[in-house]
């Protein structure tokens, strides 16, 4: 049975059951819109997202030619674990950056063009964890490590260049608060998109710590460029 149906299926048991509607909709203020969704908005929202989840990746494969894709993936149990995984996760969120990358996530894995072995569970997981200030976070991460290979490039002591990233780094580049980068930088550290050289506030250090791009951060940032 697909998400679909069973999203269906609960609905009209739901719909069906006058005790437990009668229960939910007692509940103060929200009692009624529990009951909306679950009677209307769900299966609407279903459908919305799952159309913004094939538009977009109508959008990758539209530009990628057919002899790019690795057609011997495609018949693999991975590649229906990878659909029905994107699929569930793109249906779960609200987030539409989030839904693009989940169809980047399934081009890079089926693209000859993409040498890196990767899980695309691993992937999956990652993404699935990502709001948009943080994919705007790591956005920039990338600008700002190419601004730091740019600078070594063009001096004589790289030695003087701390290529570390802090949150003075994004405080011109953003309109996030300082909180807020923090918050997401630790966020990435966890998810292995970044490592954290040593805690914040400590000899007039700025808070939030330093970090720097692992090798998962950049495996990332190749699918969403590929």
């Amino acid at each position: 049975m697909n998400i679909e149906n069973e999203l269906i299926l609960a609905s009209e048991a739901y719909t069906h059951d006058i005790a437990q509607r009668a229960l939910i909709s007692n509940i103060p203020f929200i009692g009624s819109s529990i009951d909306n969704v679950f009677t209307g908005k769900a299966s609407s929202y279903y459908k919305s997202r799952i159309e913004t989840f094939i538009e977009y990746a109508y959008e990758e494969f539209d530009s990628i030619e057919e002899n790019k894709i690795n057609k011997d993936f495609l018949e693999t149990p991975e590649f229906f674990d990878l659909i029905i995984s994107l699929i569930e996760n793109s249906v779960k969120t609200r987030h539409v950056e989030r839904v693009k990358l989940f169809s980047k996530l399934l081009k890079s894995k089926i693209s000859k063009d993409f040498s890196s072995q990767f899980e695309a569970d691993d992937f999956t997981y990652i993404i699935s964890e990502l709001i948009p200030r943080d994919i705007l976070i790591i956005k920039e991460i990338e600008k700002i490590n190419s601004d730091f290979i740019y600078e070594k490039q063009a001096s004589e002591k790289t030695e003087n260049i701390y290529d570390l990233i802090t949150v003075k780094c994004f405080q011109e580049r953003t309109n996030l608060s300082n909180s807020e980068i923090i918050f997401s930088l630790s966020k990435l550290a966890k998810l292995g998109l970044l490592n954290e050289y040593y805690a914040g506030n400590v000899f007039g250090m700025d808070p939030g710590g330093d970090y720097k791009s692992t090798d998962t951060f950049e495996v990332l940032i190749n699918i969403l460029n590929i």
